[in-house]
């Protein structure tokens, strides 16, 4: 792979493991707990993970990586 996106990928593992510290726990456990206990902060979290990898896609293609 080149440069560049070996250099994304780095940043985007980084902020992938930054955000699960953040959040206690793994996207899995949120999105399916919370869905499972009918909770609205499942499907909170589905409708921003959702927004933000529409955003992700996006900022890839501008970026070319």
């Amino acid at each position: 792979p080149s440069g560049k996106r070996l250099a994304a990928a780095a940043i985007a593992g980084l902020v992938m493991g930054y955000s699960a510290r953040m959040a206690f726990g793994c996207n899995v456990g949120a999105y399916l707990g919370g869905i499972a206990s009918a909770s609205v902060h499942g499907w909170v979290w589905f409708a921003l993970a959702f927004a933000g990898s529409i955003l992700g896609v996006r900022i890839r293609r501008r970026v070319g990586a």
